[in-house]
């Protein structure tokens, strides 16, 4: 079959020719930025010492928004580091992209909370 009889529309030639055809948002939200950095410092043990905990008595700094406060201090530390766009968003901004990035992978406090040896069990009244 000839290009003349082709009735689908053609396939861009280029890269940018491609993006430019892209429907709708392109550009990353501040979420995957923190998801990036929440990636890159999983293994480090201070940073999951900060998300351990589900409980104020078990959180490091003695309550859950205080070692919210200094993982998303980390998150915040490591973009000036690596000079990424979001590096001069407020600590308040990486504390609520951080709870969105655990809720992606099921690791929120709440989730993990109510579960024992990986299984959901019923909340308690007032949770």
């Amino acid at each position: 079959m000839d290009d003349h009889t082709r009735l689908a529309k053609p396939l861009p030639e280029t890269v940018v020719d491609l993006i430019n055809s892209r429907k709708g948002r392109f550009e990353r939200t501040l979420n995957d930025m923190v998801e990036e950095l929440y990636l890159k410092l999983w293994e480090n043990p201070q940073f999951k010492r900060y998300l351990d905990a589900v409980t104020d008595g078990e959180a490091v700094e003695g309550s859950l928004g205080c070692d919210d406060h200094e993982a998303a201090r980390m998150l915040r530390d490591l973009a000036k580091k690596e000079n990424i766009p979001i590096k001069d968003k407020p600590l308040a901004s990486y504390k609520l992209a951080l709870k969105v990035v655990m809720r992606r992978y099921d690791m929120s406090r709440k989730t993990r909370k109510l579960e024992l040896h990986g299984e959901t069990v019923p909340a308690e009244d007032g949770e």
